[in-house]
């Protein structure tokens, strides 16, 4: 009896845990090609894929140099690229050639964000990746706050010097 009342505990401590890690934060921006500007794009020469890189209204009032405040949200649509020969096609600026869209990657910047990243924390950003329906891929969020460590200067984001003049 003993067993099955600790089994029965560790199962629910693990259905809990489960529910607390797909717990979404950040929120999937459906409207963001209505609501959000484009601001950049390049490639990720790694994987092969254009970047797009998409601000909402309170991000893109930001200064150059300055942090970004509460309310920020930043996505980066990961597209595949199209190929020839296994090699992958360029624009005239070039840019890979889009093809489908794999990945969106949010970073939402709010009060009290990225402690759950411990160690891995950048400032107060939270990440989250979903798929081109808008379901949680699970898995990379720490990964980004890793990341975006190396982007101290410009509070945590990658992009910030290319957003568009005031």
């Amino acid at each position: 009896m003993k067993r099955v009342k600790l089994l029965g505990i560790g199962c629910l401590l693990f259905l809990v845990s489960l529910a607390w890690a797909q717990e979404d934060r950040i929120g999937f921006p459906k409207d963001y090609q209505k609501t959000f500007q484009f601001y950049h794009a390049t490639n990720n020469e790694e994987r092969k894929t254009l970047r797009e890189i998409w601000i909402n209204s309170a991000g893109a009032k930001t200064e150059p140099g300055k942090s970004f405040p509460h309310g920020t949200v930043i996505i980066m649509l990961g597209y595949r690229s199209k190929s020839q020969d296994g090699q992958p096609l360029k624009d005239d600026q070039g840019l890979y050639v889009k093809d489908a869209l794999a990945r969106i990657d949010v970073m939402r910047k709010e009060k009290g964000y990225g402690t759950i990243y411990g160690d891995a924390q950048s400032g107060e950003w939270e990440y989250n990746t979903y798929n081109p329906r808008g379901d949680v891929i699970p898995g990379e969020a720490k990964r980004c706050a890793q990341c975006h460590q190396d982007a101290l200067a410009t509070d945590y984001v990658f992009s910030a010097e290319k957003l568009p003049p005031k």
